[in-house]
């Protein structure tokens, strides 16, 4: 047989990125080539010249290359240029070592179906009143799809053509593909707590190899991309890879054809043109031992004349397209259904639609993570084992009665909602910042459903995740739900601030009675975000950004004094919108300091570091995601943490670089003492065109006039060449949060291990 071919991801005129997660290379509309292994570096070259229509038009002045292992095998950044430029291309080859994961954008997703979490039903049995309690298992769960038109699910199995009228016609069953067809890599994480079943996206994006490897009796390796032949005594694993082998050989030579018999012991097709012009038929069948399926009957090739006029073809439908778009998937959850199109059309020579490949990229990560509606099934029974095998887990699992027609089904019941945190993020809280923010995203797979967060911060800067919910949308019931819990299992501490964006849910869910917060403000991105909708002057949504982050009276009063002045028309209607928003919960200098100067939900840091690609899984899928990257997260944190307390670091790394920032002004500043205490001064502080501004200085009460004592909790400037007039130590007057051994407490708590899933409660 002869090799497979080689996936190319190419990146014309693209870019090296060096990012937290290594080397990628980046540019707007990548392009997927599959060549022979054999191929040289010339012919490469004008391959890729051809496919994107610069043959004698460009030449390929620089060719960076990146080897990422069998999915793709090969990823090249290269620059083009008018033919006869200065620099040869010739030799200009070079390297770039891969030691991360390629960062695709995702493509905005058809309408999708309401979750089947708010329409499925379960068994009532042990399931009923479940709330802060340990949720009883599910015995069954079935669900009642109402799938959009847009997507309606439609059979990938063959058609059946009836040849005679005494065959009856063949009732097929749909079958996965073979789970050793593309075994998933074992992955063996640095720290602990990941079974080694784990997929490798709960852990990191990683693209590692996956091979198929064959016992030597086994079927025979059939590739089913590049260039193929059947023939009699080819053997396959089952009869879902015997189907797609016979669908490739057809679309790749643009033929289509009929299925006269399917059932679990034969499968046999012949050319639609069958006959006089066309004698193309292939019978496979199951072998005696009933371990493979192998051809017995071939006639071929076609003879028939063939019509590649199409854009499309009959038997290029989604189990085809899944497979060969697999490897990719499950390397990568998030790469979007725009370059696994330009990947099938490589493949294959056919411009499919953004649909079928869209349900065949959900069918991927159904068999990666486990089918869409069973998950429902399976988030049950995993929320019981992490509360049997993490102690402290928090789970609030609600469901509804299930009713068919008018009748109430009493052994059923719908899942509506759950709220779960892990007991490591529970601990970790209680020696964060006194601040959560919390905000929802939508869910990007098969079904429609809003993944809720609460967000805190470390004394190092770094964002993490507390408490999750997956609910049907964002409304007062479910924000009300979410932030009850999150205020009564995680954010126990008094006086801690809920940063949110202005959502009327979210302020109608704070305002009913035991919801529990007392401190809530807003997020200025929304803020700005909703202003500029109302309004379209950049300018003024400039200074309303910067008259929120203003951490004195006088500066905010400055800036919101230029948005009343810019316009004599609009300004008077922006000056009436921003009355509108409750000052004190938008405007920095009035939240006596709570902010620890954080403005933002954070959402998009935390999605795009932490939680990358979870809203592409399924709901069990999701729930395990947040449990293994946190993990892996505090492994990480608490081992840096480690290692600055062994260095003999007092402080995090965050606030060492602003107190060092904060001490390049002191030699600039006139310090006078006002009491014999020496807690009391004022600080002229001198600039370079001879300007002074004076400061009041309070240390006892951690104050300043600049407000970025009292905002940050850490010396300003002023405070610390106050402590140095004074020879005093600038370190008492830093907040306990910003000091190493508090943000190694946050990762000190470790998470727990899971068990192999037999050995789950069931």
């Amino acid at each position: 047989m002869a090799s497979e071919n080689v996936y190319v991801i190419i990146y014309p005129n693209g870019e090296i990125s060096h990012t937290a997660e290594g080397i990628t290379f980046v540019c707007d509309d990548p392009l997927w080539i599959m060549i022979p292994p054999q191929t040289s570096l010339q012919e490469l070259k004008n391959l890729i010249l051809m496919h994107t229509g610069m043959f004698g038009k460009k030449e390929i002045r620089k060719l960076t290359y990146r080897i990422i292992g069998s999915i793709y095998s090969l990823e090249l950044c290269l620059n083009l240029q008018d033919i006869g430029g200065s620099s040869s291309s010739s030799n200009n080859v070079e390297g770039a070592r891969n030691v991360g994961a390629a960062d695709f954008v995702s493509a905005r997703d058809i309408s999708r179906a309401p979750s089947p979490s708010f329409n499925a039903f379960v068994p009532r049995e042990q399931s009923v009143g479940i709330r802060g309690a340990r949720p009883a298992p599910f015995t069954h769960f079935g669900v009642n799809m109402v799938l959009d038109a847009a997507i309606a699910d439609t059979s990938d199995e063959d058609d059946i053509e009836d040849f005679s009228d005494g065959e009856a016609e063949a009732v097929l069953e749909t079958q996965p593909l073979h789970e050793n067809d593309v075994p998933a890599t074992r992955v063996e994480p640095e720290g602990g707590g990941v079974s080694s079943s784990t997929p490798e996206h709960y852990l990191s994006l990683n693209l590692g190899a996956m091979h198929s490897s064959n016992a030597e009796d086994g079927p025979s390796s059939y590739p089913l991309s590049g260039e193929m032949k059947l023939e009699i005594g080819l053997k396959f694993p089952n009869r879902e890879t015997a189907r797609l082998a016979v669908k490739n050989y057809n679309i790749r030579r643009s033929a289509e054809y009929k299925v006269v018999e399917s059932d679990q012991t034969r499968y046999v097709c012949r050319c639609k043109q069958f006959g006089d012009q066309c004698r193309w038929m292939v019978q496979v069948a199951k072998t005696r031992s009933s371990r493979f399926w192998e051809i017995r009957k071939y006639k071929g090739p076609h003879s028939c004349l063939a019509s590649s006029m199409s854009q499309d073809h009959a038997q290029l439908d989604r189990n085809v397209i899944c497979q060969h778009i697999f490897p990719m998937v499950h390397a990568d959850a998030t790469i979007c259904v725009k370059v696994l199109q330009g990947s099938v059309e490589s493949a294959y020579g056919y411009k499919v639609s953004y649909k079928k490949v869209w349900h065949a990229k959900q069918k991927a990560i159904a068999r990666i993570y486990g089918d869409w509606d069973e998950s429902y099934d399976q988030l049950r029974r995993y929320l019981n084992a992490l509360q049997a095998f993490v102690p402290g887990t928090i789970v609030d699992l609600e469901t509804r009665p299930y009713y068919v027609g008018n009748r109430l089904d009493r052994e059923s019941v719908m899942f509506h909602q759950v709220f779960w945190s892990f007991p490591s993020c529970v601990e970790a809280f209680r020696h964060c910042k006194p601040l959560v923010s919390v905000d929802g995203t939508h869910l990007y797979g098969k079904y429609a459903g809003t993944l809720l967060m609460g967000i805190a911060q470390d004394g190092n800067n770094n964002i993490l995740p507390v408490a999750f919910a997956l609910v049907e949308r964002e409304n007062t019931d479910l924000w009300y739900f979410f932030l009850t819990n999150l205020r009564r299992h995680v954010a126990t501490r008094p006086g801690v601030l809920l940063i949110s964006d202005r959502h009327a849910a979210i302020k109608a869910a704070l305002e009913r009675e035991g919801c529990g917060w007392e401190h809530n403000v807003y997020c200025v991105r929304h803020i700005a975000s909703n202003f500029a909708t109302s309004f379209k002057s950049k300018e003024a949504k400039r200074h309303l950004v910067n008259a929120a982050y203003s951490k004195t009276q006088e500066q905010s009063q400055y800036y919101l004094e230029l948005i009343s002045s810019e316009d004599p028309i609009t300004s008077p209607q922006m000056m009436e919108w921003i009355r509108g928003l409750e000052p004190p919960k938008c405007l920095q200098h009035l939240d006596e300091g709570r902010r620890y100067g954080h403005m933002t939900t954070n959402l998009s840091e935390c999605i795009n570091s932490v939680l990358k690609g979870t809203r592409n899984l399924p709901v069990c899928a999701i729930v395990k995601s947040t449990y293994h990257r946190l993990n892996e997260l505090f492994v990480l944190k608490g081992r840096q943490a480690q290692a600055q307390i062994a260095s003999g670091q007092v402080f995090s790394q965050f606030l060492q670089k602003a107190i060092l920032a904060n001490r390049e002004g002191i030699p600039q500043m006139l310090v006078t003492s006002y009491d014999r205490n020496t807690t009391i001064f004022t600080v002229d502080e001198i600039a370079a065109i001879g300007v002074q501004s004076r400061f009041r200085v309070n240390l006892q009460y951690h104050r300043c006039d600049c407000g970025f004592f009292q905002a940050l909790h850490y010396p300003c400037a002023h405070a610390l060449a106050a402590c140095a007039y004074a020879r005093l130590d600038g370190q008492q007057y830093v907040d306990l949060v910003y000091r190493v051994e508090s943000v190694f407490r946050v990762y000190e708590r470790e998470f727990q291990p899971m068990p192999d899933e037999e050995m789950w409660p069931p």
